[in-house]
């Protein structure tokens, strides 16, 4: 994000190593902003890439 503010860029830092603790042990992964995600509603193969 280039225009994101100071303390957005400490929240991010802050968040990004505890998501994965937090986590673990349950059925939710944590990814970057730019990976694909793919998905299957109603049978339909449908494909998300964060803006």
């Amino acid at each position: 994000m280039a225009d994101s503010t100071e303390a957005h860029h400490l929240i991010s830092v802050n968040l990004v190593p505890a998501l994965p603790t937090h986590l673990r042990g349950g059925p939710c992964k944590a990814y970057r902003a730019d990976f694909k995600a793919h998905l299957e509603i109603n049978r339909e193969a449908i494909f998300i890439v964060p803006t």
